[in-house]
């Protein structure tokens, strides 16, 4: 029976129309064993191929299609037939893809030679490499081409491809080739050359084609494919096209039974370490552990020494019996390499549920003292790796990344993809223009798109959440690929993204144009658009890493990524190492070494008590901006209301404002039984010690296997695989499959049947909100240390804060406010004074508050980039400027840049003041071989007058988009007190219920799917923040004001609840700003 040994999904990237999955779904439903995967230049729907291959009883053949380095890129089709066919195949991948630029990978023919075995070789569709030259007419070519292939390949492994699609120019360069192969006695195969599932794709992949040409279909005429012939068809139907050549038919089946490779025959081992003579991995591990133990666990009261002691040899006998050693030295290596470089890093995730992690000093929570649990992290039975995630301060994070490829070689180590997918906005643009729509319609198409959902914002792009990347490379985190049937999210690079509906308001739905763009917009959500970098998942293998799976050059130098993302290296078993950029390190980083500069003042956050009551304070009151994870609008009206006094109420601070707790409706009870306005309840008595901790509220992954393990006597191991259940993306199917052990178990521990179901289903849906408790403690440990600096040490948490930019959720500018409000003095650009960052200096007589000020760095204006870095840096470690001509010699600053410096005042230092400076550089820049010569007129000097203080803001903001004058409202308080708008300090001082106006500086909106419609604004203006809630029917009514405006006037009613004011906005309209090239930055997230 036939088998199809060439196939394109849509990891053939805009070639393929179909996903592995529905290529693997229509070939079982048309009766086929066996399908070969072929995709371009690639292996990256491999593992999804394989796998939807195993749910659905079809035999997996793994290839690729690969372009030969030649003037006609002619293709190759490779099929691997055995183990060392795959390492061959993935080796020839990898060396093409490295050898030349991105998306041109090519194989010359000595690498075929040196990686032919395990292989056959089939010639390729019409590009093929015998077709492409026998379409030009070049017959010796082909001929010289084909008999190469048979010696490199064998004369059995290489076969001439064959195919019948139903096209005339086709069929004759198919009976070419078969004449070719007969007369060089090589064997013919039939092959479909398929690009899509079912006939009915065609339009989609018609598409695809123009989008990657940047043509449209319409133009690209004969290009495009020539009909719908190129889907999988039945066997029975290709037996019918060749019944004039069996032996093609046969070829197929005969190379299928010889394609052998199972990709679950991979085999993945970490690389051997450096040990100490005549140490056992396992051995340096165990002395390592109980040397940071004594360490950790000095001054601890003697049971918990005790309890430490016992809980540590309990996971190192888990360790060295899941062969586990060498992983933990790796991860402890590279954690050893951050303390000696000073790079401040800190482990999360379960690992922070394991005390051996504790005292090798790669995580920094006390898993014993917090009673956090190591089965979350790794159990005996557990068929899965564990998962260690090392957040390491972002601005030296390459520094880490480059260690670990030095230390075991780039044929070792490589980064893990993300496959970045169509969605929203992207499907729409594209498709669009391949249809022929115009920009401004697809822009009007997408216009009324609203504010992009993330599953916590405090994790958007940029922030000082979780999964901050280094600045360049894609920071998308969270892709999930789209199967057909799935709803799922999918990674994207756009900032905005809509529903479908809401997309086509413009366009007249009834045209079969628009029907066709809004059909095929959705069709492509999920598909692959290009490949993109994890945020920081890192494989390393004692094989070389190119004959497991294929990597190629990155964006950025010094880089290479594996053609897999993190869901397909799990699936194989690979484990990774999570290398992860964050941008509090960064700034905690920054602001020790302030201190030990500025103070001599050593900090170290592990010698923190964490029991503060100032820094409480600080944090009941919501004075969280630049605060890690709590500066969010959510976070910050939840704080005084939680009120948190220890170290623990942070760690279910930072759980609580989740996607998952809100939607699980388990926020509000929390608080109210906080509070003491609702008692606390258990589902049954047996519970209590699982869930006391959040008073009978179940928010951490953890407690819902402590629930199993009380309730159910499930063993540690069994009450694992239930959290698999909680967090796997099909989570309630597999709850379900455990459902009757779970009740069974229930009952046999004397719990009624009624209550047991009770149980199960508050689990089933806990499957969709379970937090690690291990996660939210390390953060909190940032929570904590963040808020310490910004209570204590103002000045120098202003100045890293800014340093550290771009991070959080607020504008420089709002940074800037917040640290004035704070008392710390803030000063402007002064190339007398200034260096490329913000820097302290002595505040000077007279300041109240801290004793430094903030220098305002050179990189805060604008137009100046890393190169420009480069060169200030290296002029001023040669002395400081002198002055303006000085300034314009040394620098290498543009006019326009020195035109900008003047404008802000930062020659100021030399004398000159803004207007006055201006005036001096045209002079300056005139001059004989100045940037301006023979452009000034001979115009006499003259004193001119300051710029007024509005005039200053103004340049200020064009210039650095901050200004350290007076607020921009400032200037039109006394126009808006005539219209009774209050300040935000006002709504302080005023009673629930009480109608306002308030106006101000949008800088924040969000707009999550857990509010149902809501949109939530932040306002600044000079005294302060005033937080707005736009209901859904004003969101409707005035969407576009609400959404668009960078300032807003809004009346409403003031909300009082336990000490947090929101106005409910009953309506909102623009405040006009009287200078409209100022421009106000907001972060935008839904």
């Amino acid at each position: 029976m036939y088998v199809e040994l060439h196939s394109h999904s849509y990891f053939s990237f805009l070639r393929g129309a179909s996903s592995p999955a529905e290529l693997v779904q229509t070939a079982v439903e048309q009766g086929h064993d066996a399908l070969a995967l072929t995709d371009t230049t690639g292996l990256y729907g491999a593992v999804q191929f394989y796998r939807a291959c195993q749910e659905r009883g079809l035999r997996a053949i793994l290839g690729a299609e690969i372009a030969l380095d030649e003037a006609d890129a002619a293709h190759l089709v490779l099929l691997a037939r055995d183990a060392q066919g795959y390492a061959n195949l993935s080796t020839l991948l990898s060396r093409a893809a490295q050898a030349h630029p991105k998306n041109q990978a090519r194989v010359t023919w000595e690498m075929l030679d040196a990686h032919s075995t395990g292989l056959f070789c089939l010639s390729g569709c019409v590009h093929g490499a015998l077709a492409a030259a026998l379409a030009r007419g070049d017959s010796e070519l082909a001929a010289r081409r084909a008999s190469r292939l048979a010696e490199i390949f064998g004369r059995e492994s290489f076969h001439v491809e064959l195919w019948d699609h139903r096209q005339k120019s086709e069929a004759a360069l198919a009976a070419a080739l078969a004449a070719l192969a007969a007369r060089l006695a090589l064997p013919v195969v039939a092959t479909g050359n398929v690009h899509y599932a079912r006939a009915s794709d065609r339009k989609l992949c018609d598409v695809l084609f123009a989008i990657r040409h940047h043509t449209t279909v319409d133009a690209a005429g004969r290009r495009l494919l020539p009909n719908d012939g190129f889907a999988l068809v039945p066997p029975g139907e290709m037996e019918r096209r060749f019944a004039h050549l069996p032996e093609a038919i046969a070829a197929t089946r005969a190379i299928a039974d010889a394609c052998t490779f199972d990709l679950a025959s991979l085999c993945f081992r970490f690389p051997p370490c450096e040990l100490p003579a005549g140490q056992t991995a396992a051995g340096f591990l165990r002395q390592l552990a109980a040397k940071g133990a004594a360490r950790r666990y000095a001054s601890a009261a003697p049971e918990l020494r005790e309890r430490a002691m016992r809980q540590i040899e309990h996971e190192l006998a888990i360790i060295e019996k899941l062969d586990l050693a060498g992983y933990f030295l790796i991860v402890w290596d590279i954690v050893r390499f951050c303390r000696e470089k000073e790079i401040l890093c800190q482990g999360r995730g379960s690992a922070a549920n394991s005390a051996v992690c504790y005292s090798l000093g790669i995580t920094a929570v006390d898993p014993v003292r917090l009673e956090l649990l190591f089965e979350r992290f790794l159990s005996e039975d557990r068929r899965e790796a564990p998962d260690i995630d090392l957040d390491i301060e972002h601005e030296r994070r390459e520094e880490v990344l480059q260690y670990v490829y030095e230390r075991y070689g780039r044929n070792h180590a490589g980064m893990v993809a993300e496959v970045i997918s169509y969605r929203g906005r992207s499907a729409v643009r594209d498709v669009g223009k391949a249809l022929g729509f115009s920009p401004e319609q697809l822009e009007d198409e997408n216009r009324e798109s609203s504010i992009e959902n993330r599953e916590d914002s405090s994790e958007a792009p940029g922030s000082n959440g979780e999964g901050v990347a280094a600045r360049g490379e894609n920071r998308s985190s969270r892709s999930e690929k789209r199967k057909p049937g799935d709803q799922k999210r999918v990674a994207s690079d756009e900032k905005l993204s809509g529903g479908a509906d809401s997309r086509f308001f413009s366009l007249d739905s009834r045209s079969s144009r628009v029907r066709e763009l809004r059909e095929l917009s959705e069709r492509i959500q999920g598909f692959p658009r290009h490949l993109g970098i994890h945020v920081g998942g890192m494989i390393i293998t004692e094989a070389p890493l190119c004959e497991i799976v294929p990597i190629e050059n990155a964006t950025m130098p010094g880089r290479t990524v594996i053609q897999w993302d993190k869901d397909d290296v799990a699936d194989c078993g690979l484990v990774k190492i999570d290398l992860l950029g964050l941008g509090m390190l960064s700034l905690i980083s920054r602001a020790i070494r302030l201190l030990k500069v500025h103070h001599g003042v050593t900090l170290d956050p592990a010698l923190l008590t964490y029991d503060d009551p100032a820094v409480y304070d600080l944090l009941c009151a919501a004075d969280t901006v630049g605060v890690f994870q709590v500066e969010s609008r959510a976070q910050m009206v939840t704080l005084p209301r939680m009120k948190p006094r220890c170290f623990y109420d942070l760690v279910v601070e930072v759980a609580l404002i989740r996607p998952g707790p809100i939607q699980g409706d388990m926020v509000h009870p929390y608080l109210r039984r906080r509070a003491g306005e609702e008692p606390v309840t258990y589902p049954h008595e047996c519970l209590r010690p699982a869930l006391e901790r959040t008073l009978g509220v179940p928010l951490f992954q953890e407690q819902g296997m402590r629930v199993a393990i009380a309730a159910a006597g499930f063993s540690a191991a069994e009450a694992d695989e239930l959290r698999r259940a909680m967090g796997h993306k099909r989570s309630r199917e597999r709850m379900a499959a455990l459902a009757g052990k779970l009740i069974g178990g229930m009952a046999a521990n004397g719990i009624a049947l009624e209550t047991a179901r009770r149980i199960y289903k508050q689990l089933e849906a806990f499957s969709d909100y379970g937090f690690p408790e291990s996660h939210a403690a390390s953060f909190a440990l940032l929570v904590y240390v963040s808020a310490h600096l910004k209570k204590y040490w103002p000045a120098e948490f202003a100045c890293a804060i800014l340093n550290a930019q771009p991070m959080g959720f607020y504008s420089p500018a709002t940074l800037l406010e917040d640290a004035r409000r704070h008392g710390v003095v803030v000063r402007p650009v002064d190339l007398a004074r200034s260096s490329w960052e913000c820097t302290l200096e002595p505040a000077g007589a007279g300041q109240t508050g801290a004793c430094h000020a903030v220098r305002l760095g050179l990189a805060q204006v604008k137009g100046l980039g890393e190169a420009m870095r480069q060169r200030v840096e290296a002029e001023l470690a040669k002395g400081r400027f002198r002055g303006l001509e000085d300034v314009v010699e040394r620098a290498g600053f543009s006019a326009a840049v020195l035109q900008r410096l003047a404008s802000i005042g930062a020659f100021r230092g030399f004398g000159l003041e803004r207007r006055e400076a201006l005036w001096r550089l045209q002079e300056v820049l005139a001059r004989p071989g100045g940037l301006l010569r023979g452009a000034m007129r001979p115009d006499g000097r003259f004193p001119l007058p300051e710029m007024n203080a509005s005039e200053a803001m103004v340049a200020d903001y064009r210039a650095t988009g901050v200004t350290t004058g007076p607020h921009p409202m400032r200037f039109l308080r006394a126009g808006l007190a005539r219209q009774r708008v209050l300040t935000a300090a006002r709504l302080a001082t005023l009673a629930d219920g009480r109608p306002v106006r308030v106006a101000g500086v949008v800088t924040a909106r969000q707009r999550p799917p857990t509010a149902k419609g809501f949109l939530f604004i932040t306002l600044e203006d000079e005294t302060g923040f005033a937080n707005i809630v736009a209901k859904p029917w004003l969101v409707e009514k005035e969407g576009r004001v609400l959404c668009r405006e960078a300032l807003l006037v809004v009346d409403g009613v003031l909300e009082e609840e336990q000490g947090v004011r929101n106005v409910i906005a009953r309506h909102a309209e623009p405040l006009a700003f009287p200078h409209p090239s100022v421009r106000f930055q907001s972060r935008d997230f839904r």
